[in-house]
């Protein structure tokens, strides 16, 4: 399952990174919250991104069988990028909803994540 929910958070990351490049480089002036999470965005987490690149690419420049634990190092990575990219999105919210919703839909959002990952 942990497999899963970080693909989908990698792929939900990429395009979050390329929605928000897009609106900065188009202009748009971002406010304070909005500007303190896309600087997470654009700068912490593309730091986790490379890191999980250096670790996963090079098993595929190998002429040899991938074991799991050559993904190990990468599945760090990628679960650190997952949590940064779900803590930006669920924190979110709060732009579009009022802050009692937002945060039962942050905390109802982590707990899920939480039982996604606990689940068998």
């Amino acid at each position: 399952v942990i497999w899963w929910l970080n693909l989908t958070s990698l792929i939900l990351y990429l395009i979050l990174s390329s929605i928000t490049a897009i609106c900065l480089q188009r202009g748009y002036r971002p406010g304070q919250r909005v500007q303190e999470r896309a600087d997470v965005v654009q700068n912490g987490a593309r730091q986790v991104l490379l890191g999980w690149l250096l670790h996963y690419l090079p098993f595929y420049l190998m002429g040899r069988i991938l074991y799991y634990h050559h993904y190990f190092p990468a599945m760090l990575f990628s679960s650190m990028l997952t949590a940064i990219t779900w803590h930006v999105l669920l924190q979110s919210f709060d732009l579009l909803l009022s802050q009692d919703a937002a945060r039962r839909v942050y905390k109802v959002g982590m707990m899920f994540l939480v039982l996604v990952c606990v689940y068998r």
